[in-house]
């Protein structure tokens, strides 16, 4: 009976494993540094950090979060992050935030549009934001998956996913992440 058990665990453990990629840990976690924390959305801006952190670490990346003004030699593999009210006359009508040019790693969070977009939490659909925007840094391309957090355009249904926290990088998207960092990771090493 004891051999027949663990022949079937051994069996299940083998077939769970089947189809899932192997998990990969960055070196050195992400350092993102919130500028300008708003403070009436202190408690929104925290948790959407927490959930943000808690989708790269499910790929195996680190984010380590910082807050206030960098200093003045902030090492250039810091990520900026700017939550603002208003929108640039720049930003495309539909924009919810904004990342780059890839050299400067500056993000741009529009969060009076975040709050009118949709019946999600603001933290939820702003954790959504960043992590979209962290990728278009971390992978250095602008590039746009046909589903999940790196789409384009998000849909009813892609709003529906992440109020059940379901809606997920696609395994090319780990992939352009993992590639980025490891290429980032090469940079900071010649600094």
């Amino acid at each position: 009976m004891k051999l027949t058990t663990l022949i079937l665990l051994t069996t299940l453990q083998a077939a769970a494993q089947i189809g899932v990629p192997e998990r990969r840990q960055a070196k050195v976690p992400v350092c993102v540094i919130n500028q300008n924390v708003l403070a009436a959305d202190v408690p929104v801006e925290l948790l959407a950090e927490r959930l943000t952190t808690k989708m790269f670490a499910d790929i195996g990346v680190g984010i380590e979060w910082q807050h206030g003004r960098p200093p003045a030699t902030r090492p250039n593999h810091c990520i900026l992050t700017t939550v603002t009210t208003g929108v640039p006359r720049t930003a495309s009508s539909h924009a919810l935030a904004a990342a780059g040019p890839f050299e400067t790693n500056q993000i741009t969070v529009f969060l009076r549009r975040i709050k009118r977009r949709s019946a999600l939490s603001t933290a939820i659909l702003l954790s959504y934001v960043l992590t979209h925007e962290i990728t278009h840094l971390l992978e250095d391309v602008n590039y746009h998956a046909p589903s999940g957090i790196m789409k384009s355009h998000w849909d009813a249904e892609d709003f529906n996913r992440m109020d059940r926290r379901q809606l997920t990088f696609t395994p090319s998207d780990i992939s352009l992440i993992h590639l980025g960092l490891a290429s980032r990771h090469e940079r900071r090493s010649t600094e």
